[in-house]
C-alpha cells in the first residue's frame, strides 16, 4: 500500500523560518529537526512493505534542501512531492495511487475528505499505532 505523509508538523518540526530569503534556505537544514518518533515509525511502515510518499506544500524552490534534509536525517521514503498550492496534494496523491494520507492541518484533511480521499488528522506518532 502507498501511504502519504505531510512533512512539516508530521515528520519535521514546523518551520516558520522557511519564509526567509531563498539564499538562506540551506541554513534551515541546521534549524529543522525531525519530530521524535517519526523516523522509527516510518521505518516500521516501510518494513511492513508499504511505500511512503511525502507530499509537502513547501515552495518549489525548496525541493532540493528538503530532499537533502530527508537524506541527512535518514527519513525513510520512496518519493518526495511538492504540492504548490496545497490543493495539488489531492492530484498528486491520486496520481501516485496513495490510499491514505496524514496531515496536521484540518483544512487540508477536510479538503481531501470532501474529495473522497482517505485523509487523517495527524495527532502524533504514538497515536498512529
Amino acid at each position: 500500500m502507498i501511504i502519504g505523509f505531510d512533512l512539516d508538523g508530521v515528520i519535521a518540526v514546523n518551520r516558520p523560518f522557511l519564509n526567509l530569503p531563498r539564499w538562506l534556505a540551506p541554513l534551515t537544514l541546521l534549524l529543522i529537526r525531525a519530530i521524535p518518533g517519526a523516523r522509527a515509525k516510518l521505518r516500521q511502515i516501510k518494513h511492513k512493505g508499504h511505500k511512503i510518499v511525502i507530499v509537502t506544500a513547501r515552495p518549489r524552490w525548496a525541493w532540493f534542501s528538503t530532499w537533502l534534509w530527508l537524506r541527512i536525517f535518514r527519513i525513510p521514503h520512496h518519493a518526495l512531492y511538492i504540492a504548490w498550492p496545497w490543493q495539488k496534494k489531492l492530484e498528486i496523491l491520486q496520481k501516485v495511487g496513495a490510499k491514505n494520507y496524514f496531515d496536521d492541518k484540518v483544512k487540508i484533511v477536510d479538503f481531501l475528505r470532501q474529495n473522497n480521499f482517505n485523509a487523517y488528522l495527524f495527532e502524533g506518532w504514538v497515536k498512529l499505532g
